[in-house]
């Protein structure tokens, strides 16, 4: 899931996971049914009308990236929240997303 719209991660995080998909900023607009120019406000710090996307939108952008209806999907947790998928799980949906490595501190 991405980081919540005010999140300073949040640009990094949306660029990363668009980039994994091999979209680019219209592809991802289409996908989430919003104006072409927006999925780069959203990810562009120096970009003179840079904002956070709406609830909604950012509700459209995880269902993009983060696609649970299928427990087929390369890139799920099996359908489960967060919260209730095992560690093995989230790591390999995290290595399907791109990551190279994963770190896990208790």
């Amino acid at each position: 899931m991405l980081p919540r719209p005010t999140s300073p991660e949040f640009p990094d995080a949306l660029k990363g996971a668009r980039e994994s998909k091999g979209l680019n900023f219209t592809q991802l607009a289409k996908l989430c049914d919003i104006s072409p120019v927006m999925p780069s406000r959203y990810e562009d710090r120096q970009h003179s009308s840079f904002c956070p996307p709406s609830d909604k939108t950012w509700e459209k952008l995880n269902q993009v990236f983060f696609d649970t209806s299928s427990s087929t999907s390369s890139d799920s947790t099996g359908g489960q929240l967060l919260g209730e998928a095992s560690i093995e799980k989230l790591i390999q949906a995290l290595k399907n997303l791109g990551a190279t490595s994963v770190t896990v501190t208790f």
